[in-house]
């Protein structure tokens, strides 16, 4: 008797008091909006009351342009991997559910389940997705300026809610907005980044973040590079190295793009070779050091090396003068030091150079004239080039001193036969028990 009871309150319950029945329709709670993140299912579920059995539903997108989904009950074939229909039925109604899988941003919008039959009943609900921050693949990852001129760093990205973006340095310095010295903060905020005034300091890896607060932040670095004429300091300007050592003349150079880098010897292009090396190591983001290795230094070798660096932007220069070493020139100038004998003097003890390699630029070495032994002279200093060597040695009554300023020095004897080392000239020599005979005699008589 209850279940008799219960169908008939259901039968009176679809039909109104003058016995017609009740109009089919979408309850109110069917679709509605939603919200999910991308690549997650989504559902939307349609429940029709008082379905008959000639109605319909189907789902669609609305347009422009209108997209179906399904028709009586089935999705069309090409749009079943990205949907599914499912139908749960009861005695008092039905319910759809639509599901899209893996949403994607091009899921986002409208959809809506119609009621087809001598009315039709419609319910439209929204998808939102929320999407984490995506950089466009079009931002650069290396822009190139020139310094002193001005430059904008531009980072685009996508997402769902808008992502906000902000910058800093790798190197984390500070990031000047306003030339060197203006305005600087470690993080700057914004989609784009304008740089006026750009210097070589400027010159870093730039972080762009894109943040929406879905999923994990997006980050995209932009090398900034500022090109500029090189710059060259040299380590030594002036180099003394001794006869048959090796010298190492060095260039600090500064430039972007790394430059091209040569060097020349009194005018004259330098190339490797038996005698010339040339090499360079980077020691900074900027810098490199040029070295010019010379083996065996001769004296064609000493002279004025000019080391030039060049890049698109200029070029710059510094030079080096290579000397000998003031140690090799004292010891070539000499006088023979008194007690060392009657060996005449060799070759090298007047100079490392033999006759044949001298030129005019060879060091001159001096020779001192002298009126008599027992007084003392003003010596006057006379340039004799090496090939006139004379190997007769002279001694030197005492410490002779520089005698380009006419130095008045002992006087010079000789050791072998009363000749002076002197450009060949002979000078008397007056023996002293010579003397005091004449001078004893004198007395007698």
């Amino acid at each position: 008797p209850d279940a008799i009871h219960y169908i008939i309150i259901a039968a009176l319950s679809v039909c109104n008091v003058h016995g017609t029945p009740a109009v089919p329709s979408i309850s109110e709670a069917s679709m509605g909006n939603t919200t999910a993140l991308i690549g997650q299912d989504v559902h939307f579920k349609c429940s029709v009351e008082n379905m008959a059995d000639k109605n319909t539903i189907i789902f669609l997108r609305p347009g422009p342009p209108q997209k179906m989904i399904s028709y009586e009950g089935q999705i069309f074939s090409p749009l079943k991997r990205k949907y599914e229909l499912t139908t749960r039925g009861g005695p008092f109604g039905n319910q759809w559910t639509l599901t899209i899988k893996n949403a994607q941003p091009s899921d986002r919008g409208l959809y809506a389940c119609q009621l087809n039959g001598k009315t039709i009943s419609t319910k439209i609900g929204f998808l939102d997705l929320k999407i984490p921050p995506s950089i466009a693949q079009s931002t650069p990852s290396a822009v190139e300026v020139r310094e002193g001129q001005n430059v904008t760093l531009a980072c685009k990205a996508d997402g769902e809610p808008t992502p906000t973006i902000s910058w800093r340095r790798q190197d984390r310095q500070i990031i000047r907005v306003d030339g060197q010295e203006g305005f600087g903060a470690s993080v700057f905020h914004g989609p784009e980044m304008n740089l006026t005034r750009v210097s070589r300091r400027h010159m870093s890896e730039y972080v762009c973040v894109a943040s929406n607060g879905i999923g994990p932040d997006e980050s995209w670095a932009i090398k900034l590079l500022v090109t500029f004429t090189p710059h060259v300091l040299a380590k030594k300007r002036l180099l003394a190295v001794r006869r048959g050592q090796v010298a190492r003349l060095v260039c600090d150079v500064e430039a972007w793009p790394r430059p091209e880098v040569v060097w020349q010897h009194d005018g004259q292009y330098v190339h490797e070779g038996h005698q010339y090396t040339q090499n360079y190591s980077v020691t900074g983001q900027l810098t490199t050091a040029h070295v010019l290795e010379i083996r065996a230094i001769s004296p064609k070798n000493y002279g004025l090396y000019r080391c030039t660096a060049r890049n698109d932007n200029g070029l710059h220069h510094a030079d080096i003068e290579l000397v000998e070493s003031e140690d090799d020139a004292r010891f070539a100038n000499r006088v023979r030091p008194e007690g060392s004998g009657d060996t005449p003097p060799s070759s090298s003890s007047l100079s490392s150079v033999d006759d044949e390699d001298s030129d005019d630029n060879t060091a001159d070495f001096y020779q001192y004239t002298t009126e008599s032994w027992w007084q003392t002279s003003t010596l006057k200093a006379h340039p004799v080039h090496h090939r006139h060597r004379h190997h007769e040695p002279a001694t030197v009554m005492g410490r002779p001193v520089d005698p380009h300023g006419g130095t008045t020095v002992p006087s010079v004897m000789s050791q072998t036969g009363g000749r002076l080392w002197n450009n060949g000239i002979t000078h008397p020599s007056i023996d002293i028990l010579t003397v005091f005979s004449v001078i004893f005699l004198s007395v007698l008589f």
